[in-house]
């Protein structure tokens, strides 16, 4: 028992003990827990401050990502506006270098102290610039039989010793060519006479021509209408010369001359009917159009054509030929020759061909200014097409071989296949490729057309380029660009007639005043069908 107890007391005493150290350790805890507390106060103080020093830290934050956004939007849009700046400065640069000899703007357009210097594509000959030796001269040939002959003989007296001469046999002659305008009125009177049976007066008839008191003429309206017409003078001017060449004895009003060209187109209906019949039987045709102004409107010239026959007409629209050029294209089955209007493909009855002087114009631009290597290997391959064509006509070939033709095909695809890589690799990577808008409608026309490109080599009786129609476009500029213009609808149906009879005439060699003179006269100049098929 008293082990027991004194056992306990030890454990009282211990639990006493364990119990103060737990009251000491407790306090200790609130102490320290106290101080924790104290500390998070402190804490949430500098929290509260922070959080509220973050809160417009954190809208200034958001403005600030906002306006970043804004200003990389901004920036995207100035990067975009400067690409096209860029593109659209190159495009400007381009056309800037560009004139009559790398695309199609006429000459006219070219400006006047850097005219486009001509370029050809043949190959030089290493001969001196002129006539070679053995080349026919074209001089002025002396006339077998001269309208007056005067006689120059020497002096009967020798200069040297005062003796006589005598004339020997043979002479020396010399010629002057010369013309002399002479004014002749001829005059008809028709007398009347009476019937000694029933008294019946009887007049007698006055010559075609004499249709009033006083007219011009047949070789003064042939004049009047070649210098108009052909030479491409105003009305007015035509006039005035008519009266200086006659010193004022022929005096003619403007109204005269437009009467007279009005007169002239009518009697040529006929032989304008004969172009058309020729032209619509013939196999190849050239095809053109140019801008004029009649009163200061904007209207076509149509210019349909081939080596022997030129016919002219007007036309509202570019792309919408006449009644009369649209029947006879209607009629036509052969080949048509034009320079890319989209209009004439609409004449499916018949095959086409491409001008591809046009071509080497555009190919020139892009191997000048974009500087691609494809462009300058086509217009060599279609130079070189062509000059071989003309060494095998030359030598009596009428065509080429088909591994010729393969070859050329195949070189043709081999290029636009190229091309094609150098025109990707250009626009790789930008927005706004207007600048190359032209290089790639060339490649996507070379490619779509290229039969049509390839037919001059295909049947040789199809022309390189489109010239023949060319030329006739280029004559009616000269007339817009001399006479300012036309001044009715009349006025340009008429000249349309006359050139294409005019030009006609040219072409067959036949004398236009001749012709012309005839036509007034009551003889108007015919062709047939069989000279346009010999020359075709």
């Amino acid at each position: 028992m008293q082990l027991l107890k004194k056992e306990n007391k030890d454990l009282r005493v211990r639990l006493e003990n364990r119990q103060s150290k737990a009251e000491l350790s407790l306090y200790a805890i609130e102490d320290e827990v106290k101080a924790l507390r104290a500390q998070l106060r402190a804490k949430e103080k500098t929290i509260a401050m922070l959080q509220s020093g973050y809160a417009p830290l954190t809208a200034e934050n958001e403005a600030l990502r906002q306006q970043n956004a804004g200003l990389r939007d901004e920036n995207d849009a100035l990067k975009d506006a400067l690409e096209k700046s860029e593109d659209r400065a190159a495009k400007l640069a381009a056309m800037l270098k560009k004139d009559s000899s790398n695309s199609s703007k006429p000459p006219s357009t070219d400006p006047l102290f850097n005219k486009a210097k001509a370029s050809s594509k043949k190959e030089e000959s290493g001969r001196k610039v002129g006539g070679q030796p053995g080349h026919e001269g074209h001089r002025l040939q002396p006339s077998l039989h001269p309208d007056r002959i005067v006689e120059k003989t020497p002096p009967n007296v020798c200069p040297c010793c005062g003796g006589d001469v005598v004339i020997c046999d043979g002479y020396e002659s010399r010629q002057v060519m010369d013309i002399e305008v002479i004014v002749t009125v001829t005059e008809e009177r028709s007398h009347q006479g009476q019937c000694v049976h029933c008294n019946k007066m009887v007049k007698g008839e006055f010559s075609e021509g004499f249709h009033s008191h006083i007219s011009y003429g047949p070789n003064v309206k042939a004049a009047v209408a070649m210098l108009n017409t052909d030479a491409n003078v105003p009305v007015h001017k035509t006039a005035i010369f008519i009266s200086s060449l006659t010193e004022g004895r022929i005096s003619m009003s403007d109204g005269t001359v437009v009467n007279i060209a009005a007169e002239l187109a009518e009697r040529f209906s006929s032989t304008v009917q004969d172009i058309v019949l020729a032209l619509a039987s013939c196999g190849v045709l050239n095809v053109d159009e140019t801008g004029v102004r009649v009163n200061g409107n904007l209207t076509w010239m149509q210019v349909i054509s081939n080596e022997s026959f030129s016919l002219y007409g007007r036309s509202l629209k570019r792309g919408a030929l006449n009644d009369a050029m649209n029947a006879l294209i209607m009629l036509f089955t052969g080949v048509l020759v034009h320079d890319h209007l989209k209009s004439y493909y609409g004449y499916t009855h018949l095959s086409h061909a491409e001008c591809n002087v046009h071509i080497l114009r555009y190919l020139k631009a892009i191997t000048e200014i974009m500087k691609r290597p494809w462009a300058k290997d086509m217009a060599d391959l279609l130079t070189k097409a062509n000059k071989q064509k003309n060494d095998l006509l030359e030598a009596g070939v009428a065509c080429m071989q088909k591994e010729e033709l393969d070859s050329i095909r195949e070189k043709y695809n081999n290029i636009l296949d190229q091309g094609q890589k150098e025109f990707d690799a250009a626009i790789a990577g930008k927005k706004n490729t207007t600048y190359y808008d032209e290089e790639r409608r060339l490649l996507t026309r070379l490619r779509e057309y290229l039969d049509e490109h390839l037919r001059f080599v295909n049947d040789f009786s199809v022309p390189f380029s489109n010239n023949g129609a060319e030329h006739g476009a280029r004559h009616v500029k000269g007339k817009q660009k001399t006479s300012g213009g036309f001044r009715s609808n009349g006025g340009i149906d008429n000249y349309a007639v006359i050139a294409s009879v005019i030009a006609t005439l040219r072409k067959q060699r036949k004398h236009i005043f001749s012709a012309i003179r005839g036509a007034f006269m009551g003889t108007c100049p015919r062709f047939s069908v069989q000279a346009t098929n010999d020359s075709g």
